[in-house]
């Protein structure tokens, strides 16, 4: 049976492959640590050790921009900052729910290296792929209370900005104008942002609060 830990240093590992643009080796750690948190969900729900509480403690960690290719989500913030997970030496009193707080962390980390290939290639259809891992997120993330904030901000910033590369600029302006009800609420979630994130959060925010400036861009 997969341990946390197992888990939790495959999720690590991801984002010392992405960092060093090694993308392919990023994926497979990515990957194999949703499958064995689907291993480890299972056999604790058939050995019925739900009442063993567990929480993860998340950390952003900034990746680099590898393209250099020309691209209008040049002229907006992207969010480019993985999630290191720990585990908390003092867990929650409340069971984690399906373990969706650590399946949207590795999701959203995963769906980080597709945004990066899909930054090099310029293909519409890798930018989908990149919607749909995003959404893949968010739909986790609705069951997660403790760390929606901090990965919500991620995935409809970067929403937005893939969006608006697809000139789909209604689909973006409901992404901002979602990321700036949570931004707004100043939880410690957000709170916790670097001052230079949480910058170019708002200006994405405020970029595309009318719609003339996103259609003129």
């Amino acid at each position: 049976m997969p341990q946390l830990n197992d888990i939790l240093d495959e999720n690590n590992e991801g984002i010392k492959q992405i960092s060093k643009g090694n993308f392919k080796s990023a994926q497979k750690a990515f990957r194999t640590a949703l499958l064995k948190l689907r291993e480890f969900y299972n056999l604790r729900r058939e050995q019925r050790e739900a009442s063993q509480f567990y929480s993860i403690i998340i950390e952003p960690r900034r990746i680099p921009h590898f393209s250099q290719k020309k691209s209008h989500s040049k002229s907006h913030y992207v969010y480019r900052n993985a999630l290191l997970a720990y585990a908390d030496p003092n867990p929650s009193k409340e069971p984690n729910q399906d373990c969706a707080g650590l399946t949207a962390v590795l999701v959203f980390n995963l769906s980080l290296v597709y945004h990066c290939i899909a930054e090099q290639s310029q293909l519409k259809s890798d930018y989908a792929k990149v919607l749909r891992t995003y959404r893949k997120s968010w739909d986790a993330l609705q069951k997660d209370l403790q760390h929606h904030d901090a990965i919500a901000v991620g995935v409809l910033n970067n929403m937005g900005a893939i969006f608006h590369e697809l000139a789909n600029y209604r689909q973006a302006q409901r992404c901002f104008k979602a990321l700036k009800k949570v931004v707004s609420l100043k939880r410690a979630g957000v709170l916790a942002l670097q001052p230079d994130t949480r910058t170019g959060i708002i200006l994405n925010v405020l970029f595309l609060e009318e719609p003339t400036t996103a259609v003129a861009a």
